[in-house]
């Protein structure tokens, strides 16, 4: 018979060690203390989704600071995956996929890290990666089907059944339609960079989403008509098709070519001149140039250079440099630029900072707009706008555009 297991287990960057061999530990997929505590600091979760907890203690299995060891062949494994590890992990196995949840695991300085709940099918016996060690590690949930170690049953009354498991969450693969990109000097494009609030984390109203013949986007070096998800690895909506519906009010002859390049989880530092994002993006644009006009840049990045004071502190400064790197580089030195602020309810230890220097970026370089998110909401995860919101932010992301666009004419 088919059995579920719930297990939890945690990877670190510390020495390789094996948990549990003599006498296993014991513990349950809820909020509170992890049972690895007793390594460096203090880690508690939180806010772990309603359908992975459980009651049930299980046996802890073992891991190292590179790999995670399954045992009994299971049919499928979810976990939690530090959120700056997932373009590191997607690249080793990219059968896996986002299911748009996400809590959080806090040390004992009051730093909350971020975790994406990711899933993947048939797994190898090994889970590991060769570019890089993961930085904070897995975070295993549910392991369906195949067969491990269990607890002795207690001397105790048989427990009441468990509920049945919920079902597996599947990705939603959109429709691949042909986008006809028409004449080159009407095509419009537009870049998203960033991280996942760009990509787009809330699957509300996904498989029911409207497409617009007008809008497109980029995948590969094909363009299709533009539906969600777009970026690799997105799970829900963004901001970039509401902000392309808004740009065609009033112009029912226009075309806007969207070009998708957040990446989850992602740092500043992979953004800027030389680091592999931003070498991907310059890639991209170039090949979108080929079809149309190169007409402006949404970003919203951030969050992941909110946990550190050296981080925070040089945003600003570093965000300023990559803008005048990209346009030099895409050779449109006044392309229009729009930064989007980081949520109301984000809580890094340095999110002030970090937005203190999104607000400013416009008046450090011309021709770059900033796009509010006052009053937006997350999705429950307080990290992450819900799908309503990512509409309202896309026309935010539009008036501003607009913005800037009408005052670089008028300068001319």
């Amino acid at each position: 018979m088919k059995t579920t297991l719930l297990l939890l287990l945690y990877i670190t960057l510390w020495p390789a060690a094996v948990f549990g061999q003599a006498a296993p530990e014991t513990f349950t997929v809820q909020d509170g203390q992890c049972p690895w505590s007793d390594r460096v600091g203090t880690y508690t979760l939180s806010d772990i989704p309603d359908d992975l907890r459980s009651d049930t203690p299980l046996p802890q299995s073992s891991c190292s600071a590179r790999t995670l060891s399954l045992s009994g062949s299971p049919d499928s494994v979810t976990f939690g995956l530090f959120s700056g590890d997932v373009p590191t992990f997607m690249q080793a196995y990219p059968s896996a996929h986002d299911t748009g949840k996400s809590f959080h695991v806090v040390s004992s300085s009051g730093t909350p890290l971020t975790y994406e709940v990711l899933q993947l099918d048939h797994p190898p016996a090994l889970l590991q990666t060769s570019s890089k060690p993961f930085e904070a590690g897995l975070i295993l949930l549910k392991v369906e089907g195949g067969s491990g170690a269990s607890i002795p049953p207690a001397p105790t009354p048989a427990p009441a059944p468990a509920p049945a498991a919920p079902a597996k969450t599947q990705a939603y693969h959109p429709p691949q339609t042909p986008f006809d990109t028409g004449d080159k000097t009407k095509l419009h494009i537009y870049l998203l960079m960033g991280q996942s609030n760009m990509v787009g984390r809330d699957a509300t109203g996904l498989e029911s989403q409207a497409t617009d013949p007008r809008i497109g986007y980029l995948k590969g070096a094909a363009w299709f008509v533009a539906v969600e998800p777009m970026h690799a690895g997105g799970s829900g909506i963004g901001p970039g098709i509401p902000f392309a519906r808004a740009m065609l009010q009033g112009d029912p002859d226009g075309k806007i070519g969207l070009v998708p390049c957040a990446v989850g989880g992602t740092p500043l530092s992979r953004w800027v001149k030389g680091a592999d994002l931003y070498e991907a993006a310059l890639k991209e644009a170039r090949i979108a140039q080929q079809t149309g006009v190169l007409a402006g840049m949404l970003w919203h990045q951030g969050e992941s250079d909110s946990e550190k004071p050296d981080l925070a502190n040089s945003y600003e400064t570093r965000l300023v440099q990559m803008f005048r790197d990209f346009r030099e580089d895409v050779g449109v030195p006044d392309l229009p630029i729009v930064v989007g602020q980081l949520g109301e309810f984000v809580r890094f230890p340095q999110a002030a900072t970090v937005e203190a220097a999104i607000t400013h970026i416009a008046g450090d370089l011309p021709r770059v707009a900033f796009a509010d998110s006052k009053g937006l909401t997350d999705k429950g995860d307080h990290l992450h706008f819900n799908a309503d919101s990512q509409q309202q932010f896309g026309q935010r992301y539009a008036e501003a555009m607009r913005q800037v666009q009408q005052a670089s004419l008028s300068s001319k």
